[in-house]
């Protein structure tokens, strides 16, 4: 059943939509729009596939991507 809202999938935490992708980045704090979403998919900066011609994603694959993002982040050099 699709939420006609926001595109997701009741049951599973499937986003559907380069809409309904950019709207739940933004809610994660990623200054995003759709066309950003598009165009992040393509350089493979968030983890977004393709099924025929629409745009699909996990919020838990895009949390688990910030998360391991945000750990591996090199740490600022300190100014002497």
């Amino acid at each position: 059943m699709i939420n006609a809202v926001n595109g997701e999938l009741g049951y599973m935490d499937l986003l559907q939509g380069a809409n309904a992708i950019a709207e739940f980045c933004r809610q994660c704090g990623l200054p995003m729009t759709t066309k950003k979403v598009f165009h992040w998919r393509e350089a493979g900066k968030l983890p977004i596939g393709k099924v025929g011609n629409h745009l699909i994603a996990s919020k838990s694959a895009i949390r688990q991507f910030l998360a391991d993002a945000a750990t591996t982040m090199p740490h600022p050099k300190r100014r002497r």
